[in-house]
Formats: C-alpha cells, structure tokens, sequence
C-alpha cells in the first residue's frame, strides 16, 4: 500500500543528494587547510545529519509497508517525533553554545532551531490527535528537515566564498 509516498521517495532522493554536497564542499572549501573553523564545522554536520535523517525517515514508512497492507500513520509519526525531539534538543544546544561564542550567526541559527522545532510540535501534535497522523503531518517534518538542511548547505557555501575572499 505504497499508493501516494511518491514525495517521500522524491525527498529522500534530494536528501542523499545533499549529503553528497556536503561532502563535495566539504572537499574543496578546506583543500588548503587543516582547521575547520566552529562554526563552519557545526554547519556542515547540521548538513550531514539533517539530510541523512531526512533521507531515513522518508523511507520508514516503506519498512511497514513491507509487512502489512496499511501503513501505521500514528506509529511512523510517533518514531518521527522523538527523534525529532532528540534532534532539535541537540541542534538548539549547539546554536546556543556557538552564537555565545560568536561562531554562528543568532538570527540564522534562531530561523533555522524555529523550523525544527515547528517540524517537531507539528509531529507531536500528530502522536496526540491534534492533527491526522497520516501522509501530511509526516511530510512536514520531512520537508523541515530538508529546509534546515538547506540553510545549513547556502550558510557553508557562503561563509566558505566569503573566507576565500577575505
């Protein structure tokens, strides 16, 4: 009963393809150096982590698909939450630690924690009957993870350009 995960399918490919970006980036952006600078670094494991986590959760829905006809909305969205949970508590430690430290940018870092985050309660939401669990709800949280996975992508590319330059 796979009928209608075609955008998880599709997410899940633009997510690999993004952390095989980070890895181009990664390989050209420090070619002349050793030392990654803080903020660079926690940039591109936001990256990594945000586009593999998207990349795995898109395709959790086809692992119950696999053994029963009826995909279990409100179990795929439950799983979904507390890794989110677990996510956005680490990601929102990080920023705050490096924006203390000057290493990030505090309105970057606060957009992209705030689309986490809404990633998050719109899950939670979902585990507690606010909203539907089904395709919809679960996709939001997919696509937040892809969206902070992209700030993180034109944030190291930029700060990169921008260390060649000075």
């Amino acid at each position: 009963m796979t009928e209608g995960l075609d955008p998880l399918l599709s997410v899940a490919e633009i997510s690999a393809a993004f952390a095989g970006f980070a890895g181009i980036v990664s390989a050209i952006a420090h070619r002349g150096t050793d030392v990654w600078q803080p903020g660079n670094l926690t940039r591109l494991h936001l990256m990594i982590y945000s586009s593999l986590a998207a990349t795995l959760m898109a395709l959790v829905p086809f692992l119950f698909a696999l053994n029963t006809d009826v995909i279990n909305w409100t179990l795929c969205v439950g799983v979904f939450a507390a890794f989110l949970v677990v996510f956005s508590t680490i990601q929102i430690r990080t920023f705050i630690r490096l924006v203390r430290e000057g290493a990030l940018n505090g309105y970057v870092a606060t957009f992209s924690a705030g689309i986490t985050l809404f990633g998050t309660g719109t899950q939670i939401l979902g585990v507690f009957g606010v909203f539907e669990a089904g395709l919809g709800v679960y996709f939001v949280g997919i696509f937040c993870l892809l969206v902070v996975c992209s700030i993180a992508f034109v944030r190291l590319v930029t700060a990169t350009i921008m260390a060649g330059m000075e």
